[in-house]
């Protein structure tokens, strides 16, 4: 369940410290309009949100040799799949601009792979 206490209470863990987000890119979507209805079902939104983030998520080459690490594959696979599913590959949509990625290293923890390799699966 969808709850606002754990979203701050984990915001809260992100601003202190505990939670390493590292580098991110930004980017918006177009508004969801909602109307106040009993017939609102925060998992439709959810989705429609989950949706969108998929689009606009950019795959950089630390994503994807962090799912490699995850799933003990070759980094290449991951590329495959990641083309194959129609995700936007960071230097396909920023030519002019190198991906630094290749001087990040893998996050520390198990939780904070899972947290990249989570971007790349399918909704």
């Amino acid at each position: 369940k969808m709850c606002v206490f754990s979203l701050f209470s984990w915001m809260k863990r992100v601003y202190s410290g505990e939670i390493n987000l590292g580098r991110i890119h930004v980017v918006a979507s177009d508004p969801i309009l909602l109307e106040a209805s009993p017939k609102l079902k925060m998992s439709e939104v959810a989705s429609i949100i989950q949706k969108n983030q998929q689009r606009k998520v950019m795959v950089s080459k630390f994503h994807m040799e962090t799912s490699a690490n995850i799933l003990n594959v070759d980094t290449e696979i991951v590329k495959k799949a990641v083309q194959f599913l129609g995700c936007p590959l960071w230097i396909d949509r920023q030519p002019d601009r190198l991906d630094n990625s290749a001087s990040l290293s893998l996050p520390a923890t198990q939780g904070e792979r899972w947290t990249i390799f989570y971007i790349l699966v399918p909704i």
